[in-house]
């Protein structure tokens, strides 16, 4: 199963965008808000009204899920489908996902008049900023690919889409040592990793071991990514460099994994290369 499925805030294109691309790809184009209004037989404003959004999402994920059953796709998911943790695993392992990046004031300028959106009630322009900057590190934990759609055109943005997915392509090395092991190699696949390391290890807990350097770029992505597959992730960083490779560090290191109960059927991921990969795999 490999949909295509994209997400991003009301207003980034996602339906004129996916529509587009279904006809490119010749797949079948869902909008989840239409499957949404059709699973519940009343329209989004109407559910958001007599449920409340609580109420919106259980159909949301509901609608999400049918998925499954369906042949690929190219779905354009609303902007609240990443609030919910078990939408964000299923996302991921539903198929490839493309975040459509917009501002919230390009948004209020594309939507024009927001009567129909429940969560813009109000004053609009106060409110969306608040509800993106709410999201925008669930966008970019699920996202594989990332389009910016600020001052673009449909057709330049459906373009770039149409690139990014042939180029975003896994490469699988095998390597034949004892034990085994295999490489992977594509464009963002940090956005996949947590995926990936959960369907591969199978553990319930994992501590990511990184450095004072590569921890504040990638570790939030991957700590997303692990807890988006239900499992408890903590991360502990060092000091960058070889002074940190020393029994004193490595020390530390195993009290602060006892500390977040690390156990049997716990792993540690090392997130960075040469000492931390040396801390990490230090068996004392």
């Amino acid at each position: 199963m490999s949909h295509i499925l994209l997400i991003g805030f009301m207003g980034a294109g996602k339906s004129r965008v996916g529509a587009g691309l279904a006809g490119k790809l010749g797949r079948r184009f869902i909008d989840l808000d239409r499957e949404i209004e059709r699973i519940a037989g009343r329209t989004v404003s109407e559910i958001f009204l007599r449920d409340g959004e609580d109420g919106f999402r259980e159909i949301e994920h509901v609608a999400l899920e049918s998925l499954v059953e369906i042949p690929d796709c190219v779905v354009a998911c609303g902007g609240g489908i990443v609030l919910r943790d078990e939408n964000r695993a299923l996302l991921k392992r539903l198929g490839r996902v493309a975040y459509l990046a917009v501002s919230a004031e390009e948004a209020i300028a594309r939507i024009g008049d927001t009567a129909g959106r429940p969560l813009l009630a109000g004053d609009a322009a106060q409110l969306a900023p608040r509800i993106l900057e709410a999201r925008l590190s669930l966008y970019r934990a699920v996202a594989e690919i990332t389009i910016d759609t600020n001052g673009r055109g449909v057709d330049e943005v459906l373009a770039e889409l149409l690139e990014a997915l042939d180029s975003a392509v896994i490469t699988r090395v095998s390597v034949r040592t004892n034990p085994a092991y295999d490489i992977i190699v594509a464009h963002g696949l940090m956005a996949e990793m947590g995926q990936i390391i959960t369907d591969v290890v199978g553990a319930k807990r994992y501590v990511v071991v990184t450095d004072a350097t590569v921890g504040p770029l990638y570790a939030d992505s991957l700590l997303e990514g692990l807890r988006c597959g239900g499992v408890v992730a903590e991360c502990i960083a060092v000091k960058e460099g070889e002074e940190s490779k020393n029994w004193g560090t490595a020390g530390e290191l195993v009290e602060r994994m006892a500390q977040a109960r690390l156990g049997r059927d716990g792993a540690v991921v090392a997130l960075g290369g040469g000492v931390v990969g040396d801390l990490a795999l230090d068996r004392r």
